[in-house]
């Protein structure tokens, strides 16, 4: 991978919260997590200022994340510390799927260092996906079969972190969830804001100027839609980046009448009824899809024609379950996972000369919002 360095281990633990202050537990999965069973592992980073040497790092900043992960492990002991189980119980020829933790359990956590230059894995440009790789832990395969009271199960970790400094730069966390089974992006970020509410070690800044602008194309074009979030207006104007993209670079290959498909999922806790409460830690997620026809996306009301379907979508509370159509993308998280005052960031991943041409649209897309 061109201009990645490689990561050198300084440390590889087990972090478990203090002695006697977590008892067992045992949650069966419910209908929310299960959709999410064959879903791959998820891995995520994010980058912090860090303007001191390694040896710094590891006297002065190791030991305090050991620490704080700890005391807040305590709060999130299924999420992070229980193992994934898959009970089968022969008698019955059944399958009963939960996480459970017992004393002992722990979070494997792993120190690195890497003295490369940071520019290929920070910032908002273009990079080869694998490059990142090295930042992630990496959880087992499959998992241990063990007898539990007569049963076989399935035991296998669900919750990995790796920290990785680059000296007199950066520190990196990556973090490694076994399937999106065992919590969604909401719980994520609140166990990442606990964690840095104890380390305290969080800087966040606040630039929003893109996100207004759209806003203000769009309730301009589109004064009766009611729906026009951040999430909204973002996703559309990420929807007809794509769609010029495929145009431009496929040409006439590219069928402009066909529907082109946008999909996510949207938290329905407080949809339920009754409710749920906010500090409910599983899944509860349904299934949204917007659909539009190329043409009209790579139009000059693309933008607002693309919110218009996704904040009618969202108000609706659509579940498509047949996709319709050639092209189809989606996003996964939503800003109010983060905290309020933390920038809007999304990721994409494309073969490299779509990526090009998608780049230069947004770029220039964005330009053209301040004028």
């Amino acid at each position: 991978m061109e201009g990645a360095s490689e990561v050198t281990i300084l440390e590889q633990c087990e972090v478990r919260p203090p002695p006697d202050t977590v008892a067992v537990k045992s949650l069966p999965l419910n209908f929310f997590d299960l959709i999410w069973l064959t879903f791959h592992p998820l891995g995520r980073v994010m980058f912090f200022e860090f303007p001191h040497s390694t040896t710094h790092f590891v006297q002065n900043i190791v030991p305090k994340l050991k620490s704080s992960l700890a005391l807040a492990l305590q709060h999130f002991v299924l999420h992070w510390l229980g193992n994934y189980q898959h009970l089968r119980v022969l008698i019955k020829c059944n399958t009963d799927f939960r996480i459970r933790y017992v004393d002992g359990d722990s979070v494997s956590v792993t120190f690195g260092e890497c003295r490369g230059d940071l520019g290929p894995y920070s910032g908002n440009h273009a990079r080869d996906g694998n490059v990142l790789k090295p930042l992630v832990p990496r959880l087992p395969l499959g998992g241990t079969f063990v007898d539990s009271c007569g049963e076989t199960c399935c035991v296998a970790p669900v919750f990995a972190v790796q920290v990785t400094v680059f000296p007199n730069r950066a520190i990196c966390i990556g973090m490694t969830t076994n399937s999106h089974v065992v919590a969604a992006g909401r719980t994520m970020f609140n166990f990442v804001s606990a964690w840095a509410s104890i380390a305290k070690q969080v800087n966040i800044s606040d630039t929003k100027h893109d996100v207004v602008a759209l806003k203000k194309i769009v309730s301009t074009k589109r004064p009766t839609l009611t729906h026009v979030s951040s999430f909204t207006v973002v996703c559309a104007y990420l929807w007809t980046c794509f769609a010029k993209m495929r145009a431009t670079v496929w040409e006439e290959l590219h069928n402009l009448e066909e529907a082109q498909n946008f999909g996510f999922a949207m938290d329905c806790r407080a949809r339920l009824d009754p409710p749920l409460p906010a500090s409910y830690f599983g899944n509860c997620l349904v299934h949204c899809l917007g659909v539009e026809k190329g043409r009209v996306m790579i139009e000059d009301d693309g933008l607002a024609a693309a919110a218009e379907v996704l904040g009618n979508t969202i108000s609706l509370k659509a579940n498509t379950k047949i996709l319709r159509g050639e092209w189809c993308m989606g996003i996964a998280g939503s800003p109010k996972c983060r905290d309020s005052k933390t920038d809007l960031e999304v990721g994409v991943i494309l073969p490299q000369n779509e990526m090009d041409v998608f780049a230069t649209v947004f770029t220039q897309g964005l330009h053209c919002l301040q004028g």
